[in-house]
């Protein structure tokens, strides 16, 4: 598999946080993505799909939010079902 950088807004809707150590997983509902200028976006095909979006969390960056809670966070596809986002990122969705 060829690695392509990219990035994209994800708007979506909390399901059920994993967590797994020094990795938390945001299960979520994809509603809608935007691109980041520059990048490609290659999560515009998971609108409607649940995934899970991967953290890599340091002490107090991990973000609080309740199940149904519905957020926008910067994120990328870095292989075969692998999503990475970037925590620092996440912000509450219109």
């Amino acid at each position: 598999m060829q690695v392509v950088e990219n990035w994209a807004w994800v708007t979506c809707r909390l399901e059920a946080v994993h967590d797994a150590g020094q990795v938390t997983e945001l299960e979520v509902t994809v509603e809608s993505t935007g691109p980041v200028q520059g990048f490609p976006d290659l999560l515009a095909r998971y609108v409607g799909e649940r995934v899970r979006i991967r953290l890599g969390t340091r002490l107090g960056t991990r973000p609080h939010l309740p199940p149904g809670s519905r957020f926008r966070i910067k994120a990328r596809v870095a292989g075969p079902h692998a999503i990475w986002g970037s925590a620092d990122t996440v912000a509450a969705a219109d």
